[in-house]
């Protein structure tokens, strides 16, 4: 494996809004702290392609169906703590298109999510 963690972001835009997701818990092993915000992302599965996954991660993080526009690009990371691990991320831009459970992303403002503190955003 190239990376020791392979996962896919959907980055969505509706308005002058951006589809966002708080952390619940506190998951140190992936970089997670709990109220941190995020775009919707995860692990991509074995077999699975990044494509779906972001599809998949925004479904099951948000309620939300959503469907891929077009990718926007891939991310390497380097994690700077005790465990060095690098991180693959492929990132795609996306709509919704239906409901799939109850919502519970966040859309937040473009003009609040850019003054906000980085220490707040995963």
């Amino acid at each position: 494996m190239l990376y020791e963690i392979e996962a896919a972001a959907m980055l969505v835009v509706r308005g002058e809004n951006i589809l966002m997701v708080r952390e619940n818990e506190d998951r140190f092993s992936v970089g997670k702290h709990k109220g941190m915000l995020s775009i919707p992302m995860g692990h991509i599965k074995d077999g699975e392609n990044p494509m779906d996954a972001a599809i998949r991660e925004c479904e099951e993080e948000t309620g939300l169906q959503a469907v891929v526009d077009y990718p926007l690009g891939f991310l390497e990371i380097e994690r700077r703590d005790k465990e060095q691990a690098r991180a693959g991320v492929w990132v795609f831009n996306g709509h919704i298109n239906g409901f799939k459970k109850n919502m519970s992303g966040i859309w937040m403002p473009f003009n609040k999510f850019i003054v906000m503190d980085p220490a707040e955003l995963r």
